[in-house]
């Protein structure tokens, strides 16, 4: 299971669509991913919940 540390990343923006009208402005667009596996009282604690946030980060910036 991955520590704090290890699982923390820097703020990414997500990469805007492509295929943006001539001429439009591109907009900055920001995603807060959070997943939380260990927890302070143990029986809470989640098996997959840190994989989960970074297969959904994964997902966001994937340009299809």
């Amino acid at each position: 299971m991955a520590t704090r540390e290890e699982s923390h990343r820097e703020p990414r923006e997500i990469i805007p669509d492509t295929r943006v009208a001539a001429g439009a402005k591109r907009r900055k667009l920001w995603a807060l991913i959070v997943g939380i596996s260990e927890y302070q009282h143990a029986p809470w604690n989640l098996d997959f919940a840190h994989a989960d946030a970074e297969a959904l980060y994964k997902h966001l910036i994937d340009p299809r």
